[in-house]
């Protein structure tokens, strides 16, 4: 049924509506900027935003597997992805990866700190490996949006 599944949310309702909900709660003072990317932090999760493209020396979409920051962060960014989550109980908080392409915004999936690099205690890259790798789909003209061979179906909003 993906002919069903929208290619994307526009922005400002991904915004409004999506991240409070994958974050638990309010965003205002957990929006931070990564190399191009937007990092949302709240008590219940993190939203990482990239822009569509294909440079290689910017935050994106890597391949199929991988999305990749490239700081440096500010570091309570550094301090959610290489250090102590927030959160109740100490347990790893989930992060959400999502895309920017054509005015909207595409949910990729959850994904994991598969790799970082710092300086000076300063999150300088990072690479997010997503728990369910991209497919093509022709459905949903992600792969050309965001990186060759690096797009899958919608896949909601569940946590």
């Amino acid at each position: 049924m993906d002919d069903q599944v929208p290619a994307a949310v526009p922005a400002p309702v991904f915004e409004r509506e999506c991240v409070p909900v994958l974050v638990g709660g309010s965003v205002v003072p957990g929006r931070f900027a990564v190399g191009g990317a937007d990092v949302v932090m709240g008590p219940a999760g993190t939203v990482v935003i990239v822009e569509a493209g294909d440079a290689s020396a910017g935050s994106g979409v890597w391949n199929a597997e991988e999305v990749r920051l490239v700081g440096p962060a500010p570091a309570p960014v550094t301090e959610r992805l290489v250090g102590a989550p927030w959160g109740v109980g100490g347990g790893e908080l989930p992060i959400h990866v999502a895309v920017r392409a054509g005015g909207g915004v595409r949910y990729l999936g959850t994904a994991r700190v598969s790799r970082a690099g710092t300086s000076d205690g300063v999150l300088t890259d990072c690479a997010l490996r997503l728990e369910a790798p991209l497919t093509e789909s022709s459905s949903t003209g992600c792969a050309h949006r965001s990186r060759p061979g690096a797009c899958r179906p919608w896949s909601g909003w569940e946590k």
